[in-house]
Formats: C-alpha cells, sequence, structure tokens
C-alpha cells in the first residue's frame, strides 16, 4: 500500500520495490508503478554476489537522493546499464531492512518530465519508508515469536 500510495500521490511517476528473493541470492523486481515501467523491471534485478550498485544500496540504513544518477553512480559496474534503460534523473533510493539486514530497496523519481525532487518529496518518501520499514520489522518479529 505504501509503494502504490507514493505513486498515487502524483509526486511520483515512476516506482519500484525490488526484493531479495527467499534463497536471498537475487535481488529481484516484486512491484513497480509508472508509464512504461514493466518494460525496465529486469533492469532492477542482479545477484547478490555481482558488484551491483542496487547490492550497495541495499547496505544502506537511511534514504538516499541523488540530484544527477549520471554523477553519482558511476562507480559501479552495473550501474551503466541502469542508467541507460532508466535514465539520468534525479532519483530516491530507500532501502528495506527487517530483522536487522537489508531486505529490498524502493525507487522513485519523477520520470522523463525531469522534475527537480524537493525536500518535501524526499520527506514524503522518507516517512513512507520508515512506515513500510517499520511494518516489515513488526512482521518479522511477529514471525519469529510464532515460530
Amino acid at each position: 500500500m505504501g509503494l502504490e500510495g507514493l505513486y498515487r500521490s502524483k509526486i511520483f511517476e515512476r516506482v519500484v520495490l525490488t526484493m531479495l528473493t527467499s534463497t536471498e541470492d537475487r535481488l529481484e523486481t516484486r512491484l513497480s508503478y509508472g508509464k512504461k515501467i514493466k518494460d525496465l523491471q529486469g533492469v532492477f534485478n542482479c545477484a547478490r554476489k555481482d558488484p551491483c550498485f542496487l547490492n550497495a544500496i541495499l547496505l544502506k540504513s537511511k534514504p538516499m537522493k541523488l540530484e544527477s544518477l549520471e554523477h553519482d553512480g558511476k562507480q559501479h559496474p552495473s550501474f551503466s546499464e541502469f542508467l541507460e534503460h532508466w535514465g539520468a534523473e534525479p532519483c530516491l533510493f530507500g532501502p528495506l531492512w527487517a530483522k536487522n539486514r537489508g531486505v529490498g530497496i524502493v525507487i522513485a523519481d519523477r520520470g522523463i518530465s525531469r522534475k527537480e525532487i524537493e525536500e518535501s518529496d524526499y520527506a514524503f518518501f522518507s516517512m513512507v519508508l520508515s512506515q513500510i520499514n517499520a511494518n516489515l520489522s513488526r512482521l518479522a518479529t511477529k514471525r519469529n515469536l510464532s515460530s
């Protein structure tokens, strides 16, 4: 619901959720919202053992706002493929956590409109992300207690 809320807010034109598979060896696209986003789903999939820039984001503890993907992410080998398909527009990346480990990433931007991401947009994204993370933590704790 949180991801759909990000998209329906009309602030973000593209929103993607990529999650670790149950075997934890791959990040794979689970949900996506936006125009022509279905064509991009493979861009968000990568093996945990690969030097994929998404794996580096998965280790972060808080959301990231990148003003220019072209400038901010080039140090990662797989970044050029992502950039080619997604574009260089300003973008937000939010790591998802459960049981003190990264389990996924939320990616959102203004799409091809190339509108700047305002601080209020970043604050809204961060608030939604914190609610998703709180729910993931609660569900992981509940699952441990019932096991």
